[in-house]
Formats: C-alpha cells, sequence, structure tokens
C-alpha cells in the first residue's frame, strides 16, 4: 500500500497533466511509477533504454509532441521555508531545481526547457522556470506579469496562476521552431 505522502505526489501530477491538457487541448499523463523512474538510484535504467524511451520517462508528465521539449517535475509539500529561500538558502528547493535541471538532459541538442511546478498547502502553486526564459520565450508574459515573481540562484519562481494560458502560444511556437 502506498504512502500518504506518495499518493499526494501522485494526486498533483494528475491535477497538472489535467490542468495542462486543458490548456493547450493535448492529452498529459503522469508518468506512470514517476519518483525518479531513471534518477537517482534508478539511473542504471536509462542505459537499457532507447532515446526514445528515456525522453517519455523525463519528467513527471508524458506530454504531447508539440511539448515535448519542455519536462515538469511536480512537488506537493505541507510547507517549505519562505524565509529560507528568501536568504538564498532553502535546500529543499534546491535538490527540486536540480532534479527538474537533470530532467532536460538530452532533449534535443540542449534545446529542452524544464518546469518546477510545486504546490504549498494554503499557499498556492508555484512555476519555477531558468531565469534565462524569462526575456526569451516568456517575454510578453514578462512585460505584462511583474508583480508576483521572485529570483532565486537564477531561476524564476511564481505563482501558477495564469502562466501556462499566457504562455501557451510561445512555449508551442518554441516547440515548433525547435523540430
Amino acid at each position: 500500500m502506498a504512502n500518504a505522502s506518495k499518493n499526494k505526489g501522485k494526486s498533483f501530477e494528475r491535477e497538472l497533466a489535467q490542468h495542462l491538457t486543458t490548456v493547450f487541448g493535448e492529452n498529459c499523463q503522469r508518468v506512470p511509477n514517476s519518483g525518479a523512474f531513471t534518477g537517482g538510484f534508478n539511473f542504471h535504467r536509462a542505459a537499457t533504454m532507447t532515446a526514445e524511451q528515456q525522453l517519455l520517462a523525463a519528467g513527471d508528465l508524458i506530454v504531447p509532441k508539440s511539448l515535448d521539449l519542455f519536462t515538469f517535475e511536480c512537488k506537493w509539500y505541507k510547507e517549505i521555508g519562505w524565509h529560507k529561500l528568501m536568504q538564498g538558502n532553502e535546500i529543499l528547493v534546491d535538490s527540486w531545481i536540480s532534479q527538474a535541471r537533470e530532467s532536460i538532459r538530452g532533449k534535443r541538442d540542449g534545446k529542452g526547457i524544464w518546469f518546477l511546478v510545486f504546490k504549498v498547502n494554503r499557499q498556492g502553486t508555484f512555476v519555477v522556470y531558468d531565469q534565462q526564459h524569462l526575456t526569451t520565450i516568456f517575454s510578453e508574459y514578462a512585460v505584462r506579469s511583474c508583480d508576483c515573481r521572485c529570483f532565486y540562484k537564477g531561476v524564476a519562481i511564481e505563482s501558477m496562476d495564469g502562466f501556462f494560458e499566457a504562455n501557451k502560444a510561445s512555449m508551442l511556437t518554441y516547440n515548433a521552431s525547435n523540430l
């Protein structure tokens, strides 16, 4: 029987997959047996997988071809140390970011883009991405929505509310132009 923490994580993965399916109009699914299927102590699995299989197992979600440059890591926690984040020393978030960065390894010659999406009980859902994309892929969104974003060790962190809806066109364009 799975523990409550794992069930909570799977539930959030399904929730994000459904949200992205609604936004992009194409099916997104959680990766079966996600939770470091090819990462962490399971790194040996990748050695026996084809490149296509490795891409399928990257991140926590299986995305359609129109979004295959993007990977999504999902986390749902009771609380995080916001004060540590503001001081530049939130070890838990650091580990999540490392995991998300690792998920794009091999995605079309370094053109892959990772997202870390985390939910904190009674505080909201947040999107984390490499800060360099703020001025390239998400530039139109950045101009319109600058009031609820913070920067931490080279990443942007902001509320997920409206993020994917506002960036739908630029994400699809980026993916299509790098086929």
